[in-house]
Formats: structure tokens, sequence, C-alpha cells
């Protein structure tokens, strides 16, 4: 009986042991750790393994080491969101009062467009950058530098003018998703 018990209190022992669990190993960056800001909007990691952060502060990069912050002579606010990666490798970014950014050849460069604020951008397999505004859809194709807007929705052939798309995304068919308030 006593053998019973003490191979009873082995075996308890042996799996309490056994079931420790490891500590992942994580780092947390703040403003006290050399982070550029507390509040980021948007972050996303690039084929070369960078962390791109766009931030209340603007828009950085991380490469293991140092942040290296990136801003443009035209941008008109710091704070910039919206990060997306296009197939040809440029990141592309926005700020809340409308302007849109790509970095090129370590660079922030403004795109200049007509359009009002923007809400969301996402980049497709083709080349194309699609944009949510308050005028509509557009999409930019990088390779011929040109835009198209989508603007009519119900197909009555006119604009509609109580237009705001909100958000916009891709599934694995490439196909466009788009949110927007139908006000018709």
């Amino acid at each position: 009986m006593i053998r019973k018990y003490s191979s009873l209190l082995l075996l308890i022992l042996t799996l309490t042991l056994s079931c420790v669990g490891q500590q992942p190993t994580y780092f947390q960056y703040t403003t006290e750790e050399e982070a550029p800001s507390n509040e980021i909007y948007s972050i996303i990691q690039d084929e070369k393994g960078f962390i791109w952060l766009g931030c209340d502060a603007g828009l950085y990069k991380y490469n293991g080491i140092k942040f290296i912050h990136y801003k443009c002579t035209q941008q008109k606010s710091k704070s910039l969101t919206g990060l997306t990666i296009s197939t040809s490798g440029k990141l592309y970014c926005y700020s809340f009062n409308g302007q849109l950014f790509f970095v090129e050849n370590d660079s922030l460069i403004e795109l200049n467009h007509p359009f009002g604020k923007l809400s969301n951008i996402a980049c497709n397999k083709d080349g194309q950058l699609l944009i949510n505004h308050n005028n509509g859809i557009s999409i930019y194709t990088e390779s011929t530098k040109s835009w198209l807007t989508i603007n009519d929705f119900n197909n009555d052939q006119k604009k509609d003018d109580t237009l705001f798309t909100l958000n916009v995304c891709l599934d694995k068919n490439n196909n466009a998703w788009f949110l927007w308030k139908c006000c018709l």
C-alpha cells in the first residue's frame, strides 16, 4: 500500500516539474528606451526586415539598433499612419490632414493628389495603390503614375455626392473590399 502511494506521489512530482512552462523573450520599446513615441498608429515590416512605425511623431524605421526619422519638407503635420508596402517595395503612408507620401531612396516624398481627406490605403498585387477618400475611391498605378477615380457606386452615371469610403482591404485573390456609408 505504501509502495502504491509513494509511486503515485513520485508520478505527481514528476508531472509537476515537467509542466513548468518557458518564458518567451520579449522587448518593450517606449520613449524611455529611445522609441520615438508611445502612440503608434500603424506598424509594418518590409522585405528586408526593417520595422516601420507611423506615429504621432512621424514616420520611423527601426533597424534593430536605432529609430531613423523620415520627414518631408512639404509635410504639414507630424502624424503619419496607414503604412502599406507595394509590390515594387515602396512604402506608402498618409497624414490625417490628407497628404499622401512614399519612401524612395531613403527619403519621404509627397505624392500629390486632388482628393480631400484620406481614410485608408492598400496596395494590390498589380502595383496599384487603392485609396479611400471623401470623394470616392481612387486607384494610383505606380508604373504609369496615373490616377483613376471611382465615385459612382449605384451606376446611375452620376457622381455620388454624399460618398465617403471608410476602409479597404484585399483578400488572397487580390479582390478589393471597401466599406462605405450608403446614403442612397
